[in-house]
């Protein structure tokens, strides 16, 4: 066949099977390096440590047409799943989340208008250094929850919040 190799017969050129630095293996990234580096017009001044993130999964759904014979599947649009984030219950991260969960609802006024924003995560490499970043765009806190207290551990008090968003933007 034009421009295909099979067991060595065919036009173009032959190719290697990939080795492992063709796709740029190295140290593989540790799961547990995740930092808040923004939460909409708040930039967090040091990176804000993550104790434990989901990263959403895509999901295309499908468009099926039945024709006389055959079912034809045509991608119809894409939905991401809710963000579950950990975090540490430091600073101020408390107050910013319940802040910002009263400007999607308050009692006095219902559902607010203004109250998605981009909230930006990084996945850090062994040195700190930034190896991915994850941008949910038009983000708010759907549900908070905090860690019980007790006083029988010595374990960090953590709070989690899942973000239901739009889209996501990784770079």
């Amino acid at each position: 066949m034009p421009g295909f190799v099979i067991n060595g017969q065919g036009g173009g050129q032959e190719t290697q099977n990939p080795s492992a630095s063709d796709f740029g293996a190295g140290d593989p990234h540790r799961a547990y390096r995740w930092a808040l580096k923004s939460l909409g017009s708040i930039i967090i001044d040091e990176l804000m440590p993550v104790y434990e993130m989901n990263v959403p999964a895509e999901t295309l759904q499908v468009l099926e047409i039945k024709g006389v014979s055959q079912v034809y599947k045509f991608a119809k649009s894409i939905v991401f799943e809710d963000c579950n984030v950990t975090f540490y219950d430091v600073g101020q991260m408390h107050t910013i989340m319940h802040g910002w969960r009263n400007l999607v609802w308050s009692d006095n006024d219902g559902l607010q208008k203004e109250y998605k924003k981009i909230v930006e995560f990084m996945l850090l490499g062994n040195e700190g250094e930034n190896v991915r970043g994850y941008k949910l765009h038009n983000a708010w806190p759907k549900k908070i929850g905090h860690s019980q207290l007790s006083m029988s551990t010595n374990e960090f008090k953590l709070l989690t919040v899942t973000f239901a968003f739009d889209w996501i933007e990784v770079s």
